[in-house]
């Protein structure tokens, strides 16, 4: 058995502090960024190099018996998880 923990991806900001110059977020406050999306593809990749090519815990192709997501229920936890 494997356990992974991570955290969410890169996320624009939860709210805008007063003195910050406002910044137009494309997917709205709290929300994983492009780099955070990038960040766990590239996660993905790592892990997939670990637990498939290196030690074969896993079937090459994606069998849902052998996963187990749990998130968060914010969106960019989900957005990470899908990355």
């Amino acid at each position: 058995m494997v356990i992974e923990i991570c955290r969410h991806g890169a996320r624009s900001p939860i709210y805008m502090k007063h003195n910050v110059t406002k910044t137009k977020w494309q997917r709205g406050l709290g929300m994983l960024t492009e780099l955070g999306q990038r960040q766990h593809y590239l996660l993905g990749k790592k892990l997939r190099s670990k637990y498939i090519e290196q030690y074969n815990l896993l079937d090459d192709i994606v069998n849902t018996k052998q996963l187990l997501v749990i998130a968060t229920e914010y969106e960019r936890c989900y957005e990470s998880a899908k990355a």
